[in-house]
């Protein structure tokens, strides 16, 4: 007989860590804006690469053709050390590779096509969810890549309203957005629609948002977008520095004296759904 040890409670209050890295992120935004190169950025990155979206940059890639793939991956990562970061490019790609590995594990068509109750929806949420815990359980931060569109909402009241979503399913959706740490949006702002800027605040018009207590401050108000500058490396220096409270300006969209402009009003290849 196994003997179980005693549950001991707490007696101090968990620290949120101060490593940018470690955190969960879901990072979506316009195509060929600099998601890719923002996320090679990150501490140790492996990129798990479902989209031929990395040739151009000197980073430590996998390709992922199948499901199996990644599950290998993730199995290859628990006995090392190496690599702080893992980052999905795309989980677009991904939850495609990952519907038709599971189908075919459950000798199905599509989930949606069993008369059972929802049961096999089930078992592919779990499946997915799993696999995306395993790769966090390893103790690894993991960013999250997915494009951006154009959606319409109709609420209960009121007049219907544009807002800037990420691109994957919305089974995927349900589940990631619940899981990261910070939710992003990568898009063009300012006056030309030519500034890239990384919204971390979301609002009726962009998705976007984060957990992290105390983080992403400027003079105690809490940041709305981020400046990216000119290149990867100055992107990445901006994004720690509002992580750090340094930023100096919460740079609101929805401020008539702000220079960032209404993501909305850019045209881009974001399409409605």
């Amino acid at each position: 007989k196994i003997e179980q040890k005693a549950l001991t409670l707490p007696t101090v209050k968990s620290a949120p860590s101060e490593n940018l890295g470690d955190y969960t992120w879901l990072l979506y935004g316009e195509k060929k804006i600099g998601k890719t190169s923002l996320a090679a950025q990150f501490p140790g990155a492996l990129f798990a690469m479902f989209e031929p979206g990395g040739r151009g940059l000197e980073i430590y890639q996998l390709e992922m053709t199948s499901w199996k793939d990644f599950k290998d991956m993730i199995a290859a990562l628990k006995s090392t050390t190496d690599f702080s970061t893992v980052v999905i490019d795309t989980v677009d790609i991904a939850y495609e590779r990952f519907m038709t590995w599971v189908c075919q594990r459950e000798s199905i068509e599509h989930p949606g096509d069993q008369n059972d109750f929802g049961k096999s929806w089930n078992k592919v949420k779990a499946e997915f969810a799993t696999c995306i815990n395993d790769l966090v359980q390893t103790g690894r931060g993991v960013v999250i890549i997915s494009h951006a569109q154009e959606v319409e909402f109709q609420p209960e009241r009121g007049a219907k309203y544009n807002k800037i979503v990420p691109t994957m399913p919305k089974q995927a959706r349900s589940f990631v957005q619940g899981f990261v740490d910070v939710m992003a949006y990568y898009g063009y702002y300012g006056p030309l629609g030519t500034e890239r800027r990384i919204t971390v605040r979301g609002s009726t018009k962009v998705d976007a948002g984060h957990r992290i207590h105390g983080r992403f401050l400027a003079d105690g108000k809490p940041i709305f977008t981020i400046p990216m500058g000119e290149s990867a490396e100055e992107a990445w220096i901006n994004v720690q520095s509002a992580f750090n409270n340094e930023q100096v300006d919460v740079y609101d969209p929805e401020d008539n004296e702000s220079s960032i402009t209404d993501p909305l009003a850019r045209p881009a290849n974001r399409k409605s759904r």
